[in-house]
């Protein structure tokens, strides 16, 4: 950090003991934004730096260190949900923290509104996002008309229960184990009174917005960042996520083995509906992560150009070149348009990258072992290391064609890199 910055900053002039509390505010508030622990010990770096604190910072997923001058403080967190709205705030705060545009009092202030702030998307927008990123993946994956109905009812079930789920403090696992209980129960009886039903589609697809893929993506990106106990706490988050739903699959389809199936052939869809479903998915992402409303115009055109991109280059070579080229191509376009709509790069990224991520195969791979097909479960498992790896790769790789290593940390962070 350059010796401009920290004494061109009007917070420096205020007590150390606020400047640490304003600190502690913003570490708290980010983490509960859902920034990844790499980024958000990025940015409180160069904040403290800003402010001219010496501290020190260490996130995992459910916890917050901070060292001031000997002086420790511990936070005890919760795995948040990722809220773009608030990181885009945050971010602004820090980035007026570090152009000098604002005291340590308005800075806290600008901060408790972002605590208290409510989602501008009501329930029932943030459902029909639920239903339509269901109805959007079912597409995607090659389903007909009846697998895109019994996919968008599930999806529907489980938005509703995730809901109940949160209003009620239930235990993540446990809410995983129920969806998927419900979600095979839901596409056996679908399955039952519809032609041509996939079940494995189905199940899939209803539980999309559940499957933990950004957080494996994000897991792998801690761990190649060396942040190796926050990436390798948020992977066994993810897999015991993944692991209670199979299991919860796996008992809605004993229940539902009873089930006489109905038989006959699904309407198969065209190019039409592919296009339609890659147009709309990333909207209903960005619902589903609270971003900005000025800023979706953005997000919706880094997230088609980063799927075209996978998609063109998944289809003539493989799927990991394919994501290593959509996550490149996400970067390039995200962070350019980044800076001209003046916000965080992750803010516009992250509905692109939930588009990418590998969390259908993570989940593919458990019904497998599930079914006790052990060659196509690890197989499996495999490629979604592979593909996690190929994304992150991408998407650092875009980082530096656009010069972020090179350029000063606190300019990265103005800029959301």
């Amino acid at each position: 950090m350059s010796e401009r910055i920290i004494v061109s900053c009007p917070v420096a002039a205020a007590p150390l003991k606020r400047r640490r509390e304003l600190l502690m505010e913003l570490a708290r508030e980010l983490h509960a934004a859902g920034a990844p622990c790499d980024r958000l010990e990025e940015v409180l770096d160069a904040a403290a730096a800003g402010m001219g604190v010496k501290g020190e910072f260490f996130a995992t997923p459910t916890s917050l260190f901070a060292g001031f001058g000997g002086r420790a403080y511990f936070v005890r967190t919760h795995r948040a949900e990722v809220d773009l709205e608030r990181l885009s705030l945050l971010d602004g705060i820090v980035r007026d923290l570090l152009n000098g545009t604002v005291s340590a009092r308005k800075a806290s202030q600008r901060v408790r509104e972002v605590r208290d702030l409510t989602s501008r998307y009501p329930g029932w927008l943030t459902r029909l996002a639920a239903v339509t990123i269901a109805a959007a993946a079912a597409v995607l994956f090659g389903g007909g008309v009846t697998d895109v109905v019994a996919a968008a009812l599930v999806g529907l079930v489980i938005a509703l229960g995730v809901q109940w789920g949160i209003e009620r403090r239930t235990v993540p696992a446990v809410t995983s184990v129920l969806a998927g209980t419900a979600a095979a129960l839901i596409a056996s009886l679908c399955g039952a009174v519809l032609p041509g039903v996939t079940g494995s589609l189905v199940i899939l697809s209803g539980l999309i917005i559940l499957v933990p893929g950004f957080e494996i993506t994000t897991a792998v990106r801690e761990l190649s960042g060396q942040h190796l106990i926050a990436g390798s706490s948020r992977l066994a988050g993810a897999l015991l996520t993944l692991v209670a739903m199979a299991f919860g699959v796996a008992i809605g389809l004993g229940v539902g083995a009873s089930v006489p199936a109905h038989g006959g052939t699904a309407v198969a869809l065209g190019p039409i509906a592919f296009s339609v479903a890659v147009l709309v998915a990333p909207v209903a992402a960005a619902v589903l992560f609270r971003a900005p409303l000025r800023a979706l115009p953005a997000m919706w055109l880094v997230s088609v150009a980063g799927y075209g991109a996978s998609h063109a280059v998944g289809r003539i070579s493989s799927i990991e070149l394919g994501a290593l080229a959509g996550a490149f191509t996400l970067g390039i376009v995200g962070r350019w348009l980044a800076k001209r709509v003046h916000e965080p790069a992750e803010v516009l990224l992250t509905p692109g990258l939930l588009l990418l991520v590998p969390g259908s195969m993570g989940f593919r791979s458990l019904l497998a072992l599930v079914e006790q097909d052990a060659t196509l479960g690890v197989t499996e498992a495999f490629r979604v290391s592979v593909v996690a790896l190929a994304l992150v790769v991408g998407m650092l790789v875009s980082a530096g064609v656009r010069g972020a290593p090179r350029r000063a940390l606190a300019e990265r962070v103005a800029v959301g890199d």
